[in-house]
C-alpha cells in the first residue's frame, strides 16, 4: 500500500517528497517508487522529490535539478543531465564516468581511446572528454592494440563486472559485460567507443 492516501485525498497542486523511500529495502523501494510516480502522474499532481540517490532521481523525475553549495548546477531532463552534464563534477556525481584529456578540433577529440566524435562543436585546443560506461565495449587484444588491463573480475553468471586500468588514467574503469573465459586479471583488452563524447573545454 502506498503511504499517500491522506495527502492525495486533498488533491494538492504540489507535493514535497523528502527522502520518502529511504527506509525501504531495495526491492520494495523500486516497486514503491514506480507505483508512486504512476499514481502522481495519473492524478496530475506535481511533486518535488528530495533525494541523495542519483539513480532514484533519474528514474523518478521528468526534470532533475543538481544542487551544489546551495545553487543549481544544472537543471534538465534526466537524459540531458546524465548524458550532457555541464561540468566534470556533475558528470561524476550522476554516475560512473570516464574522463580523459584530449586534443580538440571542431566536432572531434583525440584521446587515449582514439579519434572520437563529440556531442557539440567547440574551439580547437586542449580539453577533456567524458564517456559513460555503457558507451564502452571491451574485447581481447594483443599488446599492440590494448588500451587497458583487467585488474579484477566479479563473475555473476551471464554478466561479469570488470575493473580495468588504463595508462594515464588514475581512476579505475568499471564495466559490466557478457561473461567469457578470457576475462582474467592481467589480461590485456581493447576498449572501443560508441556514440559521442561529451567535451569539457579548458
Amino acid at each position: 500500500m502506498l503511504p499517500w492516501p491522506a495527502p492525495l485525498a486533498q488533491q494538492p497542486a504540489l507535493m514535497l517528497l523528502d527522502e520518502p523511500f529511504s527506509a525501504l529495502d531495495t526491492g520494495l523501494r523500486a516497486s514503491t517508487r514506480k507505483a508512486t510516480a504512476d499514481l502522481l502522474a495519473e492524478t496530475g499532481i506535481a511533486s518535488i522529490l528530495v533525494t541523495h540517490d542519483q539513480n532514484e532521481a533519474l528514474s523518478f523525475a521528468t526534470q532533475v535539478a543538481v544542487m551544489r553549495q546551495g545553487r543549481f548546477a544544472q537543471v534538465g531532463t534526466p537524459l540531458t543531465v546524465y548524458s550532457q552534464p555541464v561540468d566534470e563534477e556533475t558528470a561524476l556525481f550522476l554516475g560512473d564516468a570516464l574522463i580523459l584529456p584530449a586534443r580538440l578540433s571542431p566536432g572531434r577529440a583525440s584521446c587515449a581511446l582514439g579519434d572520437l566524435a563529440t556531442d557539440a562543436l567547440h574551439p580547437a585546443g586542449e580539453g577533456r572528454v567524458m564517456l559513460r560506461p555503457e558507451q564502452l565495449s571491451v574485447s581481447v587484444s594483443g599488446p599492440q592494440e590494448s588500451t587497458a588491463i583487467i585488474r579484477d573480475v566479479d563473475f555473476s553468471g551471464q554478466l561479469s563486472t570488470l575493473t580495468l586500468s588504463m595508462a594515464g588514467h588514475e581512476r579505475p574503469i568499471v564495466l559490466r559485460t557478457v561473461s567469457q573465459p578470457a576475462w582474467q586479471p592481467g589480461a590485456m583488452v581493447r576498449l572501443t567507443v560508441s556514440g559521442k563524447a561529451r567535451v569539457f573545454s579548458g
